[in-house]
């Protein structure tokens, strides 16, 4: 169909339930559909997780193929990421990565690293003695523009790595028109195309810090690819237009601009 790459959903070294149910929902936008989602990070853990990959043609991929690391604390990275590399030693692997997922909205136990800029710093600084692969840092909309600087500046400064700009933006119900019990919780994470217009300008903002950037929220258009790579994104990540039509990447390549 035309997809670049694949990132897997946040895997995590325990077994998660995640959330209490109910925790998705559609949500009409003026943009579209979108989703908000409360998952809180459900999975069966690491092992198991890659246990299940290692049955599936998916490992044989050529293409770029990445793995989401989630944690409560930095050892929590450090000691997952240890484990993914261990486990996945005697596969073959054509290009693979890591994306530190530092910016889950509705796992608040697990954004001590995006909230700390010292502490990424320090998990970089520890992985990247025992790890070669790429690392992407996955940073949320929901930051401050100063703040997104400074995470900028401290991934600059480390090799082999990459910004994905842009993860879900945490929302109450009520924000977005829903009543209060469609979810268990009282909000989550939004996403959909009414996050494109802060990932424009988080790649805007971030492109003149000379680390790769990948462009992920909001995106459903060829038009919306053209703008960000115009800004300086040079990957695009879809997730929510998927759900709804995975066809969208072969529409969307018909449209860009090379």
């Amino acid at each position: 169909m035309g997809i670049g790459g694949i990132t897997l959903k946040t895997l995590l070294k325990a077994p998660r339930t995640g959330n209490p149910k109910p925790r998705i929902c559609e949500v009409k936008t003026p943009e579209g559909m979108g989703l908000i989602n409360a998952m809180g990070l459900p999975g069966k853990g690491l092992e198991k997780g890659l246990a299940q990959l290692l049955e599936h043609p998916l490992k044989n991929t050529k293409k770029p193929l990445g793995f989401s690391i989630g944690g409560n604390s930095p050892q929590d990275y450090i000691d997952t990421i240890k484990t993914l590399l261990s486990i996945t030693s005697t596969w073959s692997l054509a290009q693979p990565y890591i994306e530190l997922n530092i910016s889950c909205p509705n796992t608040p136990e697990g954004q001590d690293l995006s909230k700390n800029p010292n502490l990424l710093h320090e998990v970089l600084n520890t992985v990247q003695t025992f790890c070669s692969w790429v690392i992407s840092i996955k940073l949320s909309p929901d930051q401050s523009n100063d703040s997104l600087k400074q995470y900028a500046a401290i991934i600059k400064s480390h090799p082999n790595c990459f910004i994905n700009i842009g993860n879900t933006q945490y929302k109450r119900c009520d924000q977005i028109g829903l009543p209060a019990h469609i979810l268990a919780l009282p909000g989550g994470g939004y996403s959909g195309p009414a996050l494109f217009k802060r990932t424009l300008e988080m790649t805007q903002l971030l492109n003149s810090y000379g680390v790769p950037l990948m462009a992920t929220g909001g995106i459903s258009t060829a038009d919306q690819v053209n703008q960000l790579q115009k800004s300086g994104a040079v990957l695009f990540g879809l997730a929510t237009i998927l759900v709804q039509n995975p066809y969208k990447i072969s529409e969307i390549h018909q449209g860009l601009v090379y």
